[in-house]
């Protein structure tokens, strides 16, 4: 560097001045995410599941959002674990991430996506018990059993774990 001063050039020294580079928050986020969770086999919950296929993608968040034709926050709370997923959105994200659907399902999806009527029917006729008679030993009304059984509502994720607890004596 130099600078002239009327007839006078005067230089001054130049500094090589060495930093760092400021990594990206997405990697940074990528890099702990990944320490946290080597393997997917790890990973408990769908929502970090998600996560960890996106990020082995290198897909962003909004891209998946798109594609399963599904609002941006919407796709982020179901990265927050969100404790149901619709079936026509997660097939479609399990086909952008090339992955089978029970590889992101937790227990809990996984046991209304294969059919929870079924199963809970199964779990019921295994006591040897009427749907009235299961509906008071678990401490449920038995319209709500019946509805479970029938596929009408879903479960909810408290009773799906107490009636694993139960069906695992």
């Amino acid at each position: 560097m130099w600078k002239q001063k009327g007839r006078k050039i005067f230089f001054a020294p130049l500094y090589v001045i060495r930093f760092e580079y400021p990594r990206s928050r997405y990697y940074s986020k990528l890099e702990r995410f990944k320490r946290q969770y080597p393997t997917p086999d790890t990973i408990t919950y769908t929502g970090d599941k998600l996560k960890y296929y996106r990020y082995e993608r290198g897909i962003q968040s909004k891209d998946v959002a798109a594609f399963a034709g599904i609002d941006r926050d919407t796709y982020r709370s179901y990265e927050k674990d969100t404790t149901y997923y619709r079936r026509e959105v997660i097939e479609k994200i399990a086909q952008l991430l090339d992955v089978e659907v029970h590889e992101l399902l937790d227990d809990y999806n996984r046991f209304i996506y294969d059919g929870q009527g079924k199963k809970i029917k199964m779990i019921r006729k295994s006591f040897g018990m009427t749907q009235y008679e299961f509906a008071e030993y678990i401490g449920v009304l038995p319209g709500t059993l019946k509805q479970w059984e029938q596929e009408r509502t879903r479960i909810s994720k408290k009773a799906f774990l107490m009636l694993m607890e139960i069906s695992n004596k």
